[in-house]
């Protein structure tokens, strides 16, 4: 029963985040997206057990406003705190 409690609150927090996110998408499409400056990494494995790292030139990626992801992209909150990202091949 607590379980079911859990995932029905958690249900109701995105369904709110989503609506927000639209209405906010609707008064002013540029107060809820905003870019994040990502570095990439691409790692190539080699033999052995080992990895080549091969860093890219640094890429702005949109992100959303938002708690939770939404139509594609991460939310700004979480793509601030993570901005190093590896690309495994």
């Amino acid at each position: 029963m607590a379980v079911a409690g859990i995932v029905l609150i958690v249900a109701l927090v995105y369904v709110g985040d989503t609506v927000w996110l639209r209405i906010r998408m609707a008064r002013n499409p540029n107060s809820a997206t905003d870019s994040v400056r990502v570095d990439i990494v691409y790692q190539i494995p080699q033999k052995g057990n080992k990895a080549e790292y091969v860093p890219q030139e640094s890429q702005m990626q949109s992100c959303v406003r938002s708690l939770f992801p939404h139509m594609g992209d991460q939310p700004c909150w979480y793509l601030r705190r993570h901005t190093q990202q590896q690309v495994n091949f």
